[in-house]
């Protein structure tokens, strides 16, 4: 149980509004934090996206691949770790990651 930010009578800890003064409560399973498995998701996508048109004798293009598939990696296995919120976005991040960098690593010669 938690207690009304406006009226101070308890509630439920996840009560959106207090049931006596109807006043909003704050909630720490906002969308702010899902920003981890959010990023994770865009940049696991880049490197998924800029697999695609890869050149293996481009090294710059391996090396922008790698560093988005890691820190995609990275920005997704903390909320995962934590049992955080965004669970499912970071799982998909991890996917697009480990895809982009298998398809990197496939076309290498």
């Amino acid at each position: 149980m938690a207690f009304c930010h406006a009226c101070g009578k308890e509630i439920h800890h996840e009560a959106p509004h207090c049931p006596q003064c109807g006043a909003p409560q704050a909630n720490s399973s906002t969308s702010r934090s899902h920003w981890m498995s959010i990023t994770a998701v865009i940049v696991g996508g880049l490197a998924f996206l800029a697999s695609f048109d890869f050149n293996p004798r481009d090294k710059d293009q391996i090396v922008g691949i790698v560093l988005f598939g890691v820190v995609s990696i990275v920005l997704a296995s903390i909320p995962l770790y934590q049992k955080k919120p965004g669970q499912t976005l970071s799982v998909i991040a991890l996917v697009l990651a480990c895809l982009g960098l298998l398809i990197c690593f496939g076309k290498l010669p």
